[in-house]
Order: C-alpha cells, then sequence, then structure tokens
C-alpha cells in the first residue's frame, strides 16, 4: 500500500515538473517574442555622438573629391559608350594605388573585387591592357594578391551569378567592389522586389565593410538618356550616392555626374591602345585604334591554341560576338564589327566569320568545325 501512496506522488511530482518546464519554456518564447517586437530599438540613432569620422573619399578627379566611403555609386550609360572603360580606369587607379591620367587615388583599398558579367575574353583582355599600359605596368600582368577578377560570362544563370558575387564577396571582404553589369545579378529582371532586394543587400554589406561599391548599368536607348534599365536601374537610381553618365564626346568619351557632385572627365584610346586625356588629336587614330584591337584579338586568340570549344555560340561568345538567334540583320551587325577589326571581309557569314578566324589565328579551325 506503501510503495502504491509512493508511485502516486512520484507521478504527481514528475507530472508538476513536466508543467513547470512548459511553463518555463512558453514564458521565455513569450520574453524572446517581446523582444523580437522591441527590435527597432536597436536601430535608435544616437544624437549624443557626435564624434563620427567623415567617410573617406575614393578618389580626386580634375581636383574634386569624389566617392566617399560606405556608399554605391552608379556608372551608367549605353551599349558600347566607355562605362566598362571608365570603371576599368577607376579600377586601376585604385586597385595599384597609382593615378591614371585625371584619377588620383585617395585610399588604398585592403582587397579589391571586380565581377564581371559580360565581357567577352578579348574585351576584357584589351581594356586591361590599355589600364597597364597607361599605368606603365607590362602588358598581361597578374594582379596583386589583394586583387580579385572575376569573369563571369561563361555562367549562363544570374541565380548563379549572384550566389558567385556574394561568396565572392563574404569570403573576400572587399573594401573596393566593382560589379559590371548590375542587372546580371537579378533573375528575374521583371520582379522589382527582387532588384530593390539586391540594392538594399549590397547597400548592407558596403556599410559593413566600409567599402566603395561601382555598379554599372545600362540607359535606356531613346526616350529619357537619364532613365536606367530595369528595375533594379532605377532602385539604383535613387538610393546611389553619385550617378555617373558616360557617352561619346568628340572621337572619344565623356564621364560626367548627373546625381551628386558634379565633375566631367574625358579620355579615349591611342594608337598604341592606351588610355589618353589629349583630346585635341582624336581624330587623328581611329583607324589606329581599329589595327590596334585587330593585334590585341590575334593575341588572345593566339593565346588559346589548341582550346575545345563546345559550339560555334561558345566559340562565339569567347571572342565577343553573341549569336542569339540566325538573324540576317544581326549577322550583318557583327560582319560589320569583324570588318572593322581588319580580319574578315562581308562575304563571310557569321559561322564562317568565326571557323575563319581560329584558323587563321588559333589553329583550332578543323575541331571546331567538326565538334558544330
Amino acid at each position: 500500500m506503501t510503495t502504491k501512496n509512493t508511485n502516486k506522488e512520484n507521478i504527481i511530482s514528475d507530472g508538476s515538473f513536466i508543467a513547470d518546464k512548459a511553463f518555463g519554456e512558453a514564458m521565455t518564447l513569450a520574453s524572446q517574442q517581446a523582444e523580437d517586437k522591441r527590435d527597432w530599438r536597436r536601430y535608435r540613432h544616437d544624437p549624443t555622438n557626435r564624434d563620427v569620422a567623415q567617410p573617406n573619399w575614393a578618389v580626386s578627379i580634375g581636383g574634386k573629391n569624389l566617392f566617399p566611403e560606405k556608399e554605391m555609386i552608379g556608372v551608367s550609360g549605353r551599349a558600347g559608350k566607355g562605362k566598362s572603360q571608365f570603371s576599368i580606369q577607376l579600377f586601376g587607379s585604385l586597385a595599384f594605388n597609382v593615378p591614371l591620367l585625371d584619377i588620383t587615388p585617395l585610399r588604398k583599398p585592403r582587397q579589391t573585387l571586380f565581377v564581371d558579367g559580360e565581357q567577352s575574353e578579348f574585351d576584357t583582355a584589351f581594356r586591361l591592357n590599355a589600364m597597364f599600359r597607361t599605368l606603365g605596368i607590362q602588358e598581361f600582368s597578374s594582379f596583386p594578391n589583394n586583387v580579385e577578377y572575376l569573369r563571369l560570362r561563361s555562367e549562363p544563370d544570374n541565380a548563379k551569378k549572384k550566389e558567385i558575387t556574394m561568396e565572392a564577396i563574404a569570403d573576400l571582404k572587399p573594401d573596393l567592389i566593382f560589379i559590371d553589369p548590375l542587372t546580371d545579378l537579378i533573375y528575374d529582371i521583371e520582379d522589382k522586389n527582387e532588384g530593390v532586394q539586391l540594392v538594399n543587400i549590397l547597400l548592407s554589406k558596403i556599410d559593413e565593410l566600409n567599402a566603395n561599391l561601382f555598379a554599372v548599368v545600362h540607359q535606356n536607348e531613346g526616350g529619357d538618356s537619364l532613365k536606367l534599365r530595369e528595375n533594379v536601374g532605377s532602385e539604383l537610381m535613387r538610393k546611389c550616392r553619385q550617378l555617373i553618365s558616360v557617352d561619346a564626346k568628340n572621337g572619344g568619351f565623356e564621364a560626367t555626374a548627373t546625381k551628386g557632385i558634379p565633375f566631367s572627365y574625358q579620355w579615349r584610346l591611342t594608337p598604341s591602345g592606351s588610355f589618353t586625356n589629349d583630346m585635341s588629336i582624336a581624330e587623328q587614330f581611329i583607324e589606329n585604334e581599329k589595327q590596334q584591337k585587330a593585334q590585341v584579338f590575334t593575341k588572345v586568340i593566339e593565346s588559346r591554341k589548341g582550346s575545345k570549344f563546345d559550339s560555334k555560340k561558345q566559340l562565339a561568345g569567347y571572342i565577343g560576338i553573341q549569336i542569339n538567334s540566325i538573324d540576317e540583320s544581326k549577322n550583318k551587325a557583327y560582319l560589320k564589327r569583324a570588318e572593322e577589326l581588319g580580319v574578315v571581309s562581308l562575304s563571310h557569314d557569321g559561322h564562317k566569320y568565326l571557323l575563319r578566324v581560329i584558323e587563321n589565328n588559333g589553329g583550332e579551325g578543323n575541331a571546331a568545325n567538326e565538334r558544330g
């Protein structure tokens, strides 16, 4: 009988313990939920903290200090009007911490990341070589250990490009970031929320890293020349500290501020393939520029001797020509560019042009032809 009473007491005791534990957990959860509701308090600004240091400026252009850290800078312009050339010049001056034409670096980045989403290997080499020559650095030089240049054109999935970019930012913790173009990190360009979220995430990251971020976005063709493409472009336009518009001018290019501190910066390519701000001789070397492009084009092709390409489209992408469809008008545009480079005549169609370039310069004509 005593045993039964003891068991009953144990059962009652255990039940009370379980009830107390459940009550305690419920109270803890309620406390956490109440704390979550007060989460806004941690974003309060303390007005007594007046020792906030002025942000460091990234560069001086024409004597004007520009681009403070912890800010996003938009670089805009129509296709082929110099956006990437301007970005490469900023990148070179800051990454190597030396003046380039009228650009003077005002701080030395701890770690630099350049994410290139659309340029071919030829176009990338051409712009980097122009930067190296202008800086007096040997062509095809390697980057310093604190500089990473990612070329993501071979990755067809924009969601994957975004993932790679965010992983690189998380691993490297760069304080200088270039993304060209920003729209390549958007999976659905019609999704307004995705564009807003991307800009907000990047703003949060650069605030955390005390970083400068230069984001390249295309301008709409025709109509409002200041309107940027896609929803992410509109969001960038609203939230960037400075918006730069780049356009062709006087046989060269000009970058001007359409939002933020006003400035003007002009440049063009020389016959030797470097950048110059001497616009007085612009007209005399347009033809030489074409020859220079053809020479670099040949160098890039020759550097890939023995390479295999899975398809003509892949090969086309490698040398900077996009074949989206069998379209006669598009093929004519591609061929016009090829003719300007001085490597083929208009008598060749798009595919024969690609094969001929490889046959003449890379030794892969037969392999490319067999692989189709």
